[in-house]
């Protein structure tokens, strides 16, 4: 009968049954075995070995009492034989001074002896126990203990090969996660370069142009106008190529800020200022609240422009003509906010979730309509963190306007503030 339960056990682990099943198939034997009224049951220990929690035998009402008790040296039972790795065989708890705090959960479930074992795998490591429960005082014999034996192995080889199972299925997923966001990272990349290419080719068609002009047609006129052309392309690319540069270098560790007190407010009415021809071109109607004491932050005030100066601008870019802005810098919980909202083009849930990503807005084909690389987003939430703070960007969703919240410590009221950089180590 034994061997025809350990089969029985054996074959459902092979065959992936749920552990609980096969576990029960040795429960299950062991009382048939044993008889006398016994019941029996397996314990596992958490995965850092700290708690025991019940998997088969006794019933959920018991789980439910004896779940959660924590393993150790001075617990009792299947927790001090988990803790110790030796039996702790208990022939009547009424007559053991240490069960007397647990006295209520023998009379609740109608047992008086109890026998924990525990349970080692091949490596040494102790997972869990076999338990019994007698239901009248009963001393351990040669026989109970070499029955048990063959119970506590066998139930390690199953516990083995499910944690080993586990365990590759756990690793299969890592692994396929790893691959698709490799092969994601990997597609948005060549987005992002055929984008890079394609503003770098109207520039440069355009000062090729220019150029053919000026060789081939001397006049004033066509100088002016080429030289103006060609003056208005080569800034372009020379934007274009800061851009990659400035996420280089802060991608790399290689930006230093020059940290001293700074009024927000004055920062982001520069930004406004800067922008006012493009709000103004576009016909956008500006609302700007202020705090009304200066919010006074530590950073470089420049960097903290060029941030600003990102978020309004791509407020006002994916804006139709005609929209809303809306500008607040203040105090909330203790930081310094800038909040930037409009009610433009909006973004999906999965697109804010990754708008600061490097090459995320290649995606979103938003860089190209509008010129540019898009990389403002990335360069702006790094430079916040090199701040000590952070930027969150929210939106209800396509077509329903976006929100950008940067939100950085407070200046303390004196001290002395050093220069903070990256760490050139990591370039």
């Amino acid at each position: 009968a034994w061997m025809s339960g350990q089969k029985e056990a054996m074959q459902a682990a092979m065959d992936g049954a749920p552990l609980a099943v096969a576990l029960g198939a040795l429960v299950r034997t062991a009382t048939e075995q044993l008889d006398d009224g016994v019941r029996a049951a397996f314990y596992l220990s958490d995965a850092d070995g700290e708690l025991l929690n019940h998997v088969v035998g006794m019933g959920e009402e018991y789980a439910e009492a004896a779940n959660g008790f924590r393993i150790g040296p001075e617990s009792l039972a299947c927790r001090l034989a988990t803790a110790i790795g030796e039996p702790v065989i208990t022939a009547d708890v009424r007559e053991d001074p240490r069960w007397e705090p647990w006295l209520w959960l023998a009379e609740r479930f109608g047992y008086r002896g109890c026998w924990s074992f525990p349970i080692h795998t091949s490596a040494g490591s102790l997972v869990g126990t076999f338990a019994l429960y007698w239901p009248l005082p009963c001393e351990a014999t040669p026989r109970h203990i070499e029955l048990v034996g063959r119970v506590t192995q066998t139930a390690a080889i199953i516990i083995s090969r499910d944690s080993e199972a586990t365990a590759r299925r756990h690793n299969a997923a890592a692994l396929r996660e790893s691959e698709a966001a490799l092969r994601d990272a990997a597609q948005r990349k060549d987005e992002f370069l055929a984008m890079l290419a394609h503003e770098l080719r109207n520039p440069i068609s355009a000062i090729r142009n220019a150029s053919y002009l000026l060789l081939n047609s001397p006049d004033a006129l066509s100088t002016a106008r080429c030289s103006a052309l060609i003056d208005r392309q080569v800034t372009l690319l020379t934007d274009l190529v800061d851009d990659l540069l400035d996420v280089s270098r802060i991608t790399r560790g290689l930006i230093t800020l020059r940290q001293e007190p700074c009024d927000l407010q004055s920062i982001v009415d520069q930004a406004l200022a800067s922008l006012q021809p493009m709000i103004a071109g576009k016909g956008h109607s500006l609302e700007l609240v202020a705090a009304g004491p200066p919010v006074r932050v530590i950073g470089d005030a420049g960097r903290l422009e060029q941030i600003a100066l990102n978020l309004i601008g791509n407020a006002v870019k994916y804006t139709d003509p005609g929209g809303r802005i809306h500008v607040a810098v203040g105090v909330e919980d203790g930081d310094a906010q800038l909040r930037v909202s409009d009610n433009g083009i909006g973004m999906s849930g999965d697109v804010t979730g990754r708008v600061f990503e490097l090459f995320a807005q290649a995606e979103r084909g938003l860089a190209r309509s509008q010129g540019g690389l898009g990389v403002g987003l990335t360069t702006g939430q790094q430079l916040v963190e090199l701040h000590g703070g952070t930027v969150q960007a929210l939106s209800d969703g396509p077509g329903r306007g976006s929100e950008f919240i940067v939100r950085l410590p407070v200046a303390a009221p004196s001290g002395q503030h050093e220069s903070v950089s990256g760490d050139p180590a990591r370039a």
